[in-house]
C-alpha cells in the first residue's frame, strides 16, 4: 500500500466534491447581480435622475454586459463541472492504486 499516492486522490476527491457545491452557487450569485445593482443602486437615486433617457441606454448597457458575462460564466462552469468530475475520477484511480500498489523491499 503506498499513503502518499492514497492522500493524493483522496485531496482530489474532497477537491472535486467542493468544487460541484461551489461552482453552482457562484453562477448563481453573479446571475443576481444587475437585480441587486438596480434594486439597490438606482433606488437611491433621485427621481429626475431615474427617469432620464441618458440612465435607461446606461442601464441597458449594462444588463447587455450582465448577459454577456452570464454566458461566459454558463460555459465556465460546465467546463470547470467537467475538469472537477475528471480530477474526482483521477482522485479514485489514484486511491485504488495506491491501495493495491505493493510495496517494494530492497534486498
Amino acid at each position: 500500500m503506498k499513503i502518499g499516492i492514497m492522500i493524493w486522490g483522496a485531496f482530489l476527491i474532497v477537491g472535486a466534491i467542493a468544487d460541484q457545491g461551489i461552482m453552482p452557487n457562484l453562477v448563481s450569485s453573479v446571475s443576481n447581480l444587475p437585480e441587486s445593482i438596480q434594486g439597490n443602486v438606482m433606488s437611491g437615486l433621485p427621481e429626475n435622475i431615474q427617469t432620464s433617457s441618458s440612465l435607461a441606454t446606461a442601464s441597458a448597457e449594462m444588463n447587455s454586459g450582465f448577459d454577456q458575462m452570464h454566458s461566459q460564466l454558463t460555459s465556465l462552469e460546465q467546463y470547470a463541472q467537467m475538469s472537477s468530475i475528471a480530477m474526482g475520477f483521477i482522485g479514485v484511480g489514484l486511491v485504488t492504486y495506491g491501495g493495491l500498489a505493493k510495496k517494494r523491499y530492497k534486498i
